[in-house]
């Protein structure tokens, strides 16, 4: 078994934040089309005014053998207020595993 601090060292961080960051942007673009207005926006074209604050996480968990990934992205309207987020979740191979909406 591997431990966690080699297997850190081990993957090309920066190249998994750009792929989930690929993946959870259509993913997200796909949600907000459908549930703007649970985020308060009354128009489907000011989604664009939305602003994304986008952390990774590595998660920790007793049902998988490789750690999990969290790529969470919190959602800011245009007056910079928080109204949610968004989180992806994928194994190291990018298998799919959950993702989340959560308006505030």
């Amino acid at each position: 078994m591997i431990n966690l601090p080699d297997y850190i060292i081990e993957s090309n961080i920066d190249y998994i934040l750009h792929r989930l960051k690929d993946i959870a942007s259509i993913r997200l673009k796909n949600i907000l089309n459908e549930y703007y207005m649970d985020l308060g926006i009354k128009n489907k074209k000011d989604i664009q005014y939305l602003s994304f604050k986008e952390s990774l996480s590595i998660i920790l968990t007793g049902f998988y053998t490789e750690p999990v990934f969290e790529l969470r992205f919190n959602i800011y309207n245009e007056n910079e207020f928080y109204i949610g987020y968004y989180q992806y979740l994928t194994e190291f191979d990018f298998t799919y595993v959950d993702e989340f909406f959560v308006a505030k």
